[in-house]
C-alpha cells in the first residue's frame, strides 16, 4: 500500500468504500441558474467548502450538482495553472530519438495496431495517447454500440481468463485514447450504453466484482461527460468530478488518479489545489516514477529534469532497442511499487517489452497528447 500524506486535508475525501445517502440541496440555487456563465473565485471556494462538507458527512452529491462542480473546479484550475512540458533542449532532442526509435522498432519488429492480452485495451489506449496510430476499435463490440471489452479478442470474459470483460483501467485507457482522438461519437456511444444499461458497461462473475470493475462510477461519469464537453461544447448536469479514495492507496489506484489528473489538466489547462496535492504526494512518495514526476512538475516548476533523467537511463530504456527482459522484468514501469523486483532482470524470459510506459511520459513531452 501507498501512504498518501497531507491530501486528506481538503479534497481526497473517502466516499467509495461507505455507506452514503442522497440530498437535493438548494443551497447552490443562485449558482444552478447560472450554468452557462461565469463565477468568480471566491463562489467556486464556496461551492466546494460545501460539496466538501456533505460527502465528509457521507452524503451522496445529487447528479444536477455535477456540472456545477465541475464550473467550480474549472475556475480553481487557475491556482496551479499549466507551465511546461519541455525538458532541455539536450534532453528533449535525446528523448526525441528515443521516441523515434522505439515508434520505427515497434512498427517493424510488434506492429501493436492493439497490444495482444486482457489487458490490451488500456495499454493500447495509452499507446495511442502517446501519438502510436494504433487500431482500439478492434476491442469494440461488433454487435453493440458502446459496449467495448479488454482485448482485440473480445473473449477474456467468455473464455475465463478474467472475472470482469473490462474495469476501470480500460475505461481510463480508452478515455485517453478518445480524448486524443477527439472522438466524440465513440465517446456518446460509450456514455449510452452505461446509461441504457443501469450503469454497467459488462459483466462480471458476481455483482461485487460488476460492481468495482464494470460499474460506471460517478467520478468516470463525469470525467467522460467533461471530456465531451471540451471536445463539443454539449454541456451536460453529468460532467464534473468527485475523489473516491483513501489516503492509502494501492500502486493501481495511485496509477488511475495520475491519469484522471492528467485528463483533468490537459482539459483544465491548471490544477485546483485538491489535484496538485494529490499528484505532489504521489511524486514525493515515488521519485523513480516517470509518469508522475512529469504531471506534478507540468503544473509546478516546469522542470522536467528528473522526469528526462529517469526517460533517459539506459538501464530501463535501452537507447539502440526495445526494452527487453534482460533489461527489467516488468513490462510497464509505472504500475510497479516501488520496491518490486520487476525492476530487476529476469533474462530467462528473454521478452521484448511494448515500451508504453516510455512513451506515454515521452509522447506528452514531445507534444503527442493534448494540452488545451
Amino acid at each position: 500500500m501507498i501512504k498518501l500524506t497531507g491530501i486528506l486535508s481538503l479534497w481526497l475525501i473517502v466516499i467509495s468504500c461507505k455507506d452514503t445517502i442522497s440530498y437535493n440541496s438548494e443551497e447552490f440555487g443562485a449558482v444552478r441558474q447560472k450554468q452557462s456563465m461565469d463565477i468568480t473565485a471566491a463562489e467556486a471556494e464556496n461551492i466546494m467548502a460545501k460539496v466538501r462538507t456533505r460527502v465528509e458527512a457521507g452524503e451522496a452529491i445529487d447528479p444536477s450538482l455535477q456540472a456545477i462542480i465541475a464550473m467550480a473546479r474549472l475556475k480553481l484550475s487557475a491556482q496551479h495553472p499549466f507551465v511546461n512540458r519541455k525538458p532541455s533542449e539536450e534532453d528533449l532532442n535525446a528523448i526525441k530519438l528515443k521516441y523515434i526509435l522505439y515508434f520505427n522498432s515497434l512498427g517493424r519488429e510488434i506492429n501493436p495496431l492493439f497490444i495482444p492480452g486482457c489487458e490490451g485495451l488500456f495499454y493500447t489506449g495509452m499507446l495511442d495517447a502517446a501519438g502510436y496510430n494504433t487500431d482500439i476499435y478492434k476491442a469494440e463490440s461488433k454487435n453493440q454500440a458502446g459496449q467495448w471489452f479488454r482485448s482485440n479478442k473480445q473473449n477474456c470474459f467468455s473464455d475465463g481468463k478474467t472475472d470482469a470483460t473490462l474495469n476501470h483501467n480500460m475505461i481510463l485507457g480508452l478515455a485517453l485514447a478518445l480524448w486524443n482522438r477527439s472522438d466524440s461519437i465513440n465517446l456518446q456511444e460509450l456514455i449510452q450504453y452505461a446509461e441504457d444499461n443501469n450503469g454497467y458497461l459488462g459483466e462480471a462473475t458476481t455483482s461485487k466484482l460488476n460492481k468495482e470493475n464494470t460499474y460506471l462510477t460517478t467520478n468516470l461519469n463525469g470525467l467522460l461527460n467533461e471530456i465531451l464537453f471540451h471536445i463539443t461544447g454539449e454541456d451536460s448536469n453529468l460532467r464534473g468530478y468527485l475523489p473516491e479514495v483513501d489516503t492509502e492507496l494501492t500502486i493501481e489506484q495511485a496509477h488511475q488518479i495520475a491519469l484522471k489528473i492528467l485528463l483533468r489538466g490537459s482539459m483544465y489547462g491548471g490544477l485546483d489545489n485538491g489535484d496538485f496535492s494529490a499528484i505532489k504526494s504521489l511524486a514525493d512518495t515515488m521519485p523513480n516514477n516517470a509518469l508522475f514526476q512529469m504531471i506534478f512538475h507540468a503544473f509546478h516548476d516546469g522542470d522536467m529534469s528528473s522526469t528526462a533523467k529517469i526517460l533517459l537511463d539506459e538501464t530501463y530504456f535501452p537507447p539502440d532497442s526495445l526494452p527487453k527482459s534482460s533489461d527489467r522484468c516488468g513490462s510497464y514501469l509505472w504500475l510497479l511499487d516501488p520496491q518490486s523486483k520487476e525492476w530487476e532482470p529476469c533474462p530467462d524470459k528473454d521478452l521484448i517489452h511494448i515500451p508504453v510506459d516510455f512513451m506515454i511520459v515521452a509522447g506528452y513531452l514531445l507534444e503527442e497528447f493534448p494540452q488545451r
